[in-house]
């Protein structure tokens, strides 16, 4: 089998051409560039033509596609390198996206082999934020706060964590943050409840990663840190914004047509979660979702093949038995959530998807082991 080369830092530039048509990510000219430390294999170092390079969770492939020992070859890399990696440093939130030029799809069964990946789009989207003012409107209560030095050394700031995850989820530190990017937080009193902050910055280019915490939605505070770090990035002369999403995300989506971001460019993208219990798992949430209620049974039981779960994998399990009639998995699957640590008996006695079983005894005996 035919080696991929590490290119070193100094030869990277060599192979721009190649990722001449992914470059709308702003993550690919930030490696090229070497202000983000990625890693960068080719198929020739003087030559190349198919290339692979990643930061932490996200993966670009791209050139050709065509010999079945280059595509082996980013197999063997992939299960050798970079899950191993990913995995024992606990990166990418446990998943990783592949996004790749055109062509690709064909051979994912190869480059991809064992992962059973998830498919979907990548939607980038562009701003100029040098043509509105950017006035963030707050409702009353909350409060904005730069995301700096100042910030993270206030003894009286809660959920710190918040900000301080997000900052090196797509920076090498907190450090590297502070010298490079920017961001703003929304606080109700004292406690953070959503942030908004630019992403590899290059150039007069930024992107950005938002988010507002579950219960504190639809109040306007995402647009309020958003118009904030917006006018930031003005000030300090960035004339493109970007602003990155999977094209299911429907609020993310909205979130960037409702501030001015106009649609650039669709990128066919794969996904998969390292772990072969939450990727299988994941494969059956989707199926749920669908309906198709025996296709997810057959994703759970192929996740619990691999493996003992995580608590909503035994509960979906047993929500997908009850559509089908089979009782007998469903408290077979409800018993291995609480063998887990489930206790949520409200939750268990208020789901739309056991009712039918209230009157039976295993039902009965379920609800005593939870006291």
């Amino acid at each position: 089998m035919t080696d991929l080369i590490e290119l070193e830092q100094a030869d990277f530039e060599h192979v721009r051409p190649l990722f001449a048509p992914l470059t709308h990510h702003l993550v690919i000219d930030s490696i090229l560039t070497g202000l983000t430390p990625g890693r960068l294999f080719v198929d020739d170092r003087s030559k190349p033509k198919t290339a692979v390079a990643w930061f932490k969770r996200r993966l670009f492939l791209t050139g050709d596609r065509s010999r079945e020992t280059i595509n082996r070859a980013l197999a063997q890399l992939l299960n050798e390198s970079y899950y191993p990696h990913m995995i024992a440093a606990n990166l990418g939130g446990g998943a990783f996206t592949l996004i790749y030029t055109p062509g690709w799809e064909r051979v994912m069964d190869v480059v991809l082999a064992g992962k059973d990946p998830f498919v979907g789009q990548r939607l980038t989207f562009r701003l100029d934020p040098t043509r509105h003012p950017w006035k963030p409107v707050l409702p009353d209560g909350f409060s904005l706060r730069r995301v700096d030095a100042a910030l993270l050394a206030d003894p009286h700031i809660e959920n710190l964590a918040y900000v301080t995850e997000e900052m090196v989820s797509e920076r090498p530190s907190v450090e590297d943050f502070l010298a490079n990017s920017f961001g703003t937080a929304v606080l109700q009193g004292t406690r953070i409840v959503g942030w908004c902050m630019s992403e590899y910055n290059t150039g007069t280019r930024c992107e950005l990663g938002i988010e507002t915490a579950e219960g504190y939605q639809r109040r306007g505070l995402a647009r309020a840190t958003a118009s904030a770090t917006i006018r930031e990035a003005a000030a300090r002369g960035y004339t493109e914004i970007g602003w990155i999403c999977d094209a299911d995300n429907k609020p993310s989506v909205a979130a960037a047509q409702n501030l001015g971001f106009q649609l650039r460019h669709e990128d066919p993208t794969y996904y998969a979660f390292f772990d072969p219990v939450i990727n299988y798992g994941a494969h059956g949430n989707g199926r749920f979702r669908q309906g198709q209620y025996r296709e997810a049974i057959a994703w759970y039981e192929k996740a619990l093949s691999h493996g003992d779960g995580p608590i909503w994998l035994f509960w979906n399990a047993a929500c997908a038995y009850a559509h089908v009639g089979n009782r007998a998995k469903v408290f077979t699957n409800l018993n291995r959530a609480i063998d887990a640590g489930f206790t949520d008996r409200l939750a268990l006695e208020q789901s739309e998807h056991f009712q039918a079983l209230h009157a039976s005894a295993p039902w009965s005996a379920l609800l005593a082991r939870l006291g």
